[in-house]
């Protein structure tokens, strides 16, 4: 999710005005959608929080900064994404059990 041009950043979906709804320009943001928005991109988006390991088996340190990364750098883009890809109500029960994987640890 972090990898560069194909990576979550900043308006993946190329929308030329934040002025105009979605479902005012469904046709096109669909087709910029299907452009900008790679397999892998969907999948780790909409799964990251299934892949998260035990956690006996991980590196604190490795984590918090993965996890503190993600939260101050990347988590509008990764929400705009699950908007883009119409899973927008799957962000609180994810981010809901990425909180509650991090107490654990």
């Amino acid at each position: 999710m972090k990898s560069g041009k194909s990576g979550l950043r900043f308006n993946m979906g190329n929308i030329m005005s934040s002025f105009l709804f979605d479902r005012d320009n469904a046709i096109a943001l669909s087709e910029q959608v299907n452009q900008n928005i790679s397999a892998v991109l969907r999948y780790s988006s909409h799964h990251w929080t299934h892949h998260l390991p035990s956690p006996q088996l991980i590196n604190i340190d490795n984590l918090h900064c993965c996890i503190s990364e993600f939260l101050q750098i990347r988590v509008l883009f990764w929400i705009e994404a699950m908007n883009l890809l119409g899973l927008r109500n799957h962000c609180t029960p994810m981010l809901q059990c990425a909180r509650q994987w991090v107490l654990k640890v």
